[in-house]
């Protein structure tokens, strides 16, 4: 099993026929100051996998700081699988809505996707002050 991509954006979803759509992928977050609530972020994952991975697994989303402690993590869920048609790989789309994202402190930080606990993706996402920010 792999994760083909993961990202972080404004908006993430997944159509009635399985398309997954992201609108304005970003890896840094400028703000004022801290602590700071950034009101709504998603993510988006494809997962592929063949026949022999199965098709149910768990998935957990962590929120780690530069330290790797967490920060926040997420229930844990599921996703499932499914075939495309002989001879293509078993896929799934991933968009999860996180809203409110409280960030205690800048610095550098870290989404991790966890499939049946294993790290399997990660995406940086950096808290910026807004001094420093592009003019």
């Amino acid at each position: 099993m792999k994760v083909d991509f993961f990202h972080v954006a404004d908006e993430a979803i997944v159509s009635r026929d399985g398309k997954l759509s992201a609108i304005g992928i970003f890896d840094v977050i400028w703000t004022k100051s801290v602590p700071a609530v950034f009101p709504k972020l998603a993510l988006l994952a494809r997962i592929s996998g063949s026949l022999a991975d199965g098709s149910r697994h768990a998935v957990q989303l962590h929120f780690v700081n530069e330290d790797g402690a967490i920060v926040w993590q997420s229930p844990s869920g599921e996703i499932d699988l499914r075939p495309r048609g002989p001879g293509y790989p078993m896929k799934a789309n991933l968009a999860v809505s996180l809203s409110p994202l409280k960030i205690p402190e800048y610095g550098e930080y870290a989404f991790k996707l966890l499939i049946d606990d294993e790290p399997y993706a990660t995406v940086s996402l950096s808290i910026r002050p807004l001094s420093e920010g592009p003019t």
